[in-house]
């Protein structure tokens, strides 16, 4: 159920304010608020381009079935003499036979269609899950281990996991819960690092544009294999290992939330500088940052975030310190999707 919209002064019924800026009615404020309300989730803009599929499936502006397009294509091509004037009887000929020959081909597309639906399929086949932008996701994978991905992620697993390993590629972030099997070992490859676990729980960063890859084990064992140096390093419950432009570094953890967290929707940052804070940010949602002030990127911060969009991240961070959060848009070379990029500057 979609609620109501609060504003200072007045409370507007979301699905009245959108058919209103569909028929043109809606004034200045009621579209400020309905803007509003679409960047609060991905859950509103999927309920709006809903009700705008419907809205134009009810209200064409031309009955579709009035239209014949072949007639308008040929008149216009006539006469701008591009195409002399066809004859309606062979065109009528070939019309018959077009339809004869689709009839004659549909026992056979089905029957392809069907071989390749039932066609088993193989054990080494890679499925993959991954999530946008502002979005988590939880799955089980084939042997009943548990996984939740965090925003601008992608894992990649086999169908059926063979005997020996259980192999999984990791982009991004992920919190797993692995089932346990001590015969074959769970292992997740990302680009800096593997690890490797036969029943355990732990959070694994590795985001591709990051200088920083990250293990947190919060139950059990596991063995981080490192790709540039080849070293194996074991951890248990309650360490954090971080890879830092090739430099290790395990210390024990005071919060394990702190990590953990996100796949219950939550951000916690405690003591962390604002530089981590933009790159943490900048994994989750499509934003870049920029700090001017370099004094200002090792100032730290403390405070738990939790369905806060991104606007309202940047409004705590200015009520948190002397800065000022400007954002802009960024042409790029796919005008579909411009980037967004928050200028941070003292005061």
């Amino acid at each position: 159920m979609i609620p109501n919209v609060m504003t200072d002064d007045n409370q507007f019924d979301i699905d009245t304010l959108i058919a209103r800026y569909f028929a043109s009615e809606a004034t200045e404020e009621e579209m400020a608020v309905l803007l509003k309300w679409m960047q609060e989730s991905e859950d509103n803009r999927k309920h709006f381009f809903e009700l705008h599929d419907v809205w134009h499936a009810l209200s064409p502006s031309f009955a579709p079935e009035d239209i014949d397009t072949e007639n308008a294509e040929e008149r216009i091509l006539v006469k701008s003499g591009l195409q002399k004037k066809s004859h309606k009887w062979l065109k009528s000929f070939v019309k018959i036979w077009s339809r004869l020959a689709a009839i004659l081909l549909l026992p056979l597309l089905i029957f392809m269609v069907y071989k390749l639906a039932v066609a088993p399929k193989s054990e080494n086949t890679l499925l993959e899950i991954a999530t946008t932008y502002g979005c988590t996701m939880k799955s089980t994978l084939p042997d009943g281990s548990t996984v939740w991905l965090n925003a601008n992620s992608v894992l990649k697993y086999p169908a059926k996991f063979v005997a020996g390993q259980r192999y999984v590629e990791l982009s991004g972030e992920g919190y797993f819960n692995v089932k346990s099997d001590q015969k074959n070992p769970f292992i997740v490859h990302t680009s800096t690092m593997s690890v490797k676990a036969t029943g355990t729980e732990f959070n694994v960063n590795s985001y591709r544009n990051s200088h920083t890859s990250s293990v947190t084990l919060v139950q059990g064992r596991v063995d981080v294999d490192i790709a540039d140096n080849g070293k194996d390093y074991g951890m248990i419950p309650g360490e954090y290992l971080t890879l830092n432009d090739g430099k290790i570094d395990i210390k024990k953890c005071e919060n394990l939330d702190k990590y953990c967290s996100w796949r219950n929707g939550i951000l916690m940052f405690d003591g962390d500088t604002l530089e981590e804070i933009c790159e943490r940010l900048q994994q989750i949602y499509n934003i870049e940052f920029e700090i001017k002030d370099s004094r200002i990127a090792s100032s730290s911060y403390r405070m738990i975030l939790q369905g806060e969009n991104i606007n309202d991240i940047l409004h705590l961070l200015e009520l948190s310190a002397p800065i000022k959060c400007s954002m802009e848009t960024v042409a790029t070379p796919d005008s579909i999707a411009p980037l967004q990029r928050v200028v941070i500057d003292t005061l």
